[in-house]
């Protein structure tokens, strides 16, 4: 399971952002050696019989100060904030691959060893393909996964070093050992693994490495697939792999494994695409399962669940009718975050139900709301069946493209316009603020939001984060809130846009109390925490925005400062962070 090197840490660096934690007070230079920071990982995942996982995790700090500084985030941001941000990074841990997390329940224990504990379900992990069951560990988007990951070690890499700097270290070693151990059902036979054998090492740069070792063994006469991983992050030296390594190093992990086969269950093969679509890798045909039942074609999945939808979605069987996807898929931008009713939605799936007399499905169908590709039509009435809703708000699958102003843009740019924890949208307050700008483009609207931002919030410090909506009423925040406050404009107007975190490049030096949020990096390069966003414009693509800048000093397009390192949130952290706050897709 792919996760941030120091999870704990690094997850704290959208609270860090601007330095929102209890002052530290700093001591004397220590000794000439480094510190030695651990984490201690234990992750177990329990297979059921039907694929589904129940999984609990451990995740600690051993006492030192890093365990002390976490402790006092704890007290200063308070539980229910760490645990909203956890939950966060943990469910965007398993989008990333392709796996969701459905129910989830966190604690944290900050008396003295900093520890957080985990309990999580997600569903179809495992899967009945080929006569065997599989587990598939697999990036659904590897060069954005991978990206991601490296940005994750380098903000981890600076964040421990400036904390460790504050208590007076001069340098550090950050160790996180984690055993993962994933428990196959009893009956569970002729186990096979791909990972199994020599153990791999992967190194960041001088001092900073990963390495991990996969065995198989048996408990309680089950097999037992253990991984055993140890990566290190020496902030005295500087990291040197890039994107490029990180994708030549990463193999997904397949686990195979022989048993009973299930029965024909049309909901859970509904549930089964659904779970694809959400993260854009459905497969063409998809087996019912269950004694030779036969296997279904995407068009003739969406054909049923139209037949599903208007019989009242119960004592269904599926009708195996010859039908071809025809045509180019083509969807417009202008149908995304529409919301569709069930009335709206039982007429068009009437119109899918006609078509089999033709034999053939459009990949493009004209609904009253735009063209709307045929894979984005079965997953909405997907999410209107599983969720038993009266409506559903239009989402693309992620994959392929949308047709916005003329330019073809990503499906997964859509997903840059929900709300999160922090970022509420369609308030009365958002829309009050869109009512004064009078921008006629896309790009002007960008720049105006940015012009108000900086213009009417005014910077303070706060310990605690507090929502876009508690900005807007207070009119006061730091570089954090000031981007939650766009985010929340931006994304009501119809503009996507995303967070950034991470260090750059400044002599500025905070308060006493707060050194924590500058370091020097091993290259001599003076940098500090820092959040801002990007936004997308069609023609244009994502262009940074500073949203503490207003007129005449704008910055939207560019920045005032050189970025040492940002971490952008992906399309799949968008899904996760949606989903932490209550959202389902």
């Amino acid at each position: 399971m792919d996760r941030p090197v120091a999870f704990l840490v690094a997850v704290s660096l959208v609270i860090l952002s601007a330095f929102v934690v209890a002052k530290i007070v700093p001591v004397g230079e220590r000794e000439a050696g480094p510190k030695i920071f651990e984490e201690i990982d234990e992750i177990v995942m329990l297979v059921k019989d039907n694929g589904d996982v129940e999984g609990w995790a451990r995740l600690s700090l051993p006492r030192s100060e890093l365990s002390d500084f976490m402790g006092m985030l704890t007290r200063s941001v308070g539980e229910d904030v760490l645990k909203e941000d956890y939950e966060s990074s943990w469910r965007s841990s398993f989008a990333m691959l392709g796996t969701t997390v459905g129910s989830i329940e966190m604690d944290i224990d900050a008396a003295e060893n900093f520890t957080l504990f985990i309990r999580w379900t997600s569903p179809q992990v495992a899967r009945w393909e080929n006569g065997m069951w599989v587990l598939e560990m697999a990036w659904v988007d590897p060069e954005q996964a991978a990206a991601e990951i490296l940005d994750s070690i380098l903000t981890s890499w600076l964040t421990v070093s400036s904390i460790a700097k504050e208590y007076g270290y001069v340098g550090c070693v950050m160790r996180v050992s984690s055993v993962t151990r994933t428990i196959l059902p009893e009956w569970a036979e002729n186990v096979w693994c791909n990972a199994l054998g020599d153990g791999e090492y992967f190194e960041y740069g001088r001092g900073s490495y990963s390495r991990s070792r996969f065995q198989l063994e048996r408990e309680n006469g089950r097999f037992v697939l253990v991984e055993s991983s140890e990566e290190v992050l020496d902030t005295r030296h500087v990291i040197e792999a890039g994107v490029e390594n990180i994708l030549e190093n990463n193999v997904p992990l397949v686990l195979r494994y022989s048993g009973p086969e299930p029965g024909v269950d049309f909901d859970r093969l509904l549930s089964r695409v659904r779970i694809d679509l959400k993260f854009g890798r459905a497969r063409d045909r998809y087996d019912l399962t269950g004694g030779g039942a036969g296997s279904l074609t995407l068009g003739q999945i969406l054909y049923n669940v139209s037949l599903f939808l208007l019989g009242g979605e119960s004592g269904f069987s599926p009708v195996f009718v010859p039908l071809e996807i025809q045509g180019e898929e083509i969807g417009d931008w202008d149908s995304v975050k529409v919301e569709l009713h069930r009335e709206n939605l039982l007429s068009l799936a009437s119109e899918i139900a006609g078509l089999a007399g033709t034999g053939k499905i459009p990949a493009s169908l004209q609904t009253a709301w735009g063209r709307m590709r045929y894979r984005d039509v079965l997953y909405t009435f997907l999410r209107l069946i599983e969720d038993g809703r009266d409506s559903v708000v239009f989402l693309p699958v992620p994959e392929g493209n949308l047709v916005w102003m003329g330019e073809n843009v990503s499906a997964k740019v859509a997903y840059y316009l929900l709300p999160d924890s922090y970022v509420i949208t369609g308030t009365p307050g958002v829309r009050a603020v869109l009512d004064n700008l009078t921008a006629t483009g896309l790009r002007e609207l960008a720049e105006e939001i940015c012009n108000w931002t900086g213009s009417n919030i005014r910077y303070s410090l706060s310990f605690r984060p507090p929502t876009s909506e508690e900005v807007l009423e207070n009119r006061s925040g730091q570089c954090r809130d000031y981007s939650n406050v766009y985010l929340a404009v931006a994304r009501t107007a119809g503009l996507p846009a995303r967070r950034v975190n991470g260090w750059v490049e400044s002599g500025w030096n905070p308060p006493a109390g707060w050194g924590f949020g500058a370091t020097t990096t091993p290259d001599g390069v003076r940098v500090i925490l820092h959040a801002w966003v990007q936004v997308y414009v069609p023609g244009e693509g994502w262009l940074d925005v500073e949203p503490q800048s207003r007129r005449p000093d704008l910055y939207v397009g560019e920045l005032p400062y050189r970025v040492y390192v940002g971490l952008e949130q992906s399309w799949t952290e968008a899904i996760a962070d949606y989903e932490a706050a209550g959202g389902r897709l």
